[in-house]
């Protein structure tokens, strides 16, 4: 069975090629911008010949335009080669990132946050989500100001972790951003419709 993973959410350039769940060949490089010339020249160098059984792509939230290139891709690629698709967001696979380099089993209460995303919202915003121990989310993304950011779990996690008011920060797990190297802990709970994953409203208005 090989998984194909592609995520394009954030200036990271990140795609793996999974068989029975051991990554065999992947791309994973900080471009800035460029995705949609990189991407589908990147995908055919690490498959080869292969034609993978299923595709993974991240939703966001991240980059408008990457998460739109991703998701192209992905769709583009599944009616080509007749293979289903699957929707994962840029928040699950950090918290899963995170979870994995602290190693041991969070003690927690029933339904208490574990790990809290912290991520680049833009203008001045962060977006925040609750992970508990399973990496199952206990509530949807949120698009807060750092002020008005309130967690209270153990852990903290993102790129805007680092970047909460001392008085708030509690144990820092320093992840930047989705690998999608990382990819396989998150693959059962990977079930989301494939459509962008925005959170707020791009700051691109199409003209009717």
């Amino acid at each position: 069975m090989y998984d194909l993973i592609i995520d394009t959410s954030t200036a990271t350039c990140s795609t793996a090629l999974f068989k029975d769940d051991v990554l065999e060949q992947y791309y994973h490089e900080f471009i800035g911008r460029g995705h949609a010339e990189i991407l589908i020249p990147e995908i055919k160098q690490i498959i080869g010949g292969t034609i993978p059984n299923q595709i993974y792509v991240n939703i966001g939230p991240g980059s408008f335009t990457g998460i739109r290139i991703g998701i192209s891709a992905a769709r583009a690629l599944s009616l080509a080669w007749n293979i289903p698709c699957y929707g994962y967001s840029t928040m699950q696979l950090v918290a899963s990132m995170a979870k994995s380099k602290i190693g041991t089993d969070i003690e927690i209460g029933e339904h208490q946050a574990a790990i809290d995303v912290i991520m680049n919202g833009g203008h001045g915003e962060f977006y925040v989500q609750s992970f508990d121990d399973a990496i199952n989310s206990l509530g949807p993304i949120k698009s807060l100001l750092p002020q008005d950011y309130d967690g209270k779990s153990p852990y903290q996690t993102g790129d805007k972790a680092s970047a909460l008011d001392p008085e708030k920060q509690s144990n820092i797990i320093d992840i930047e951003g989705p690998d999608a190297r990382q990819f396989i802990p998150i693959k059962l709970l990977a079930n989301l419709d494939v459509s962008p994953l925005y959170v707020r409203e791009p700051d691109a208005k199409i003209n009717s």
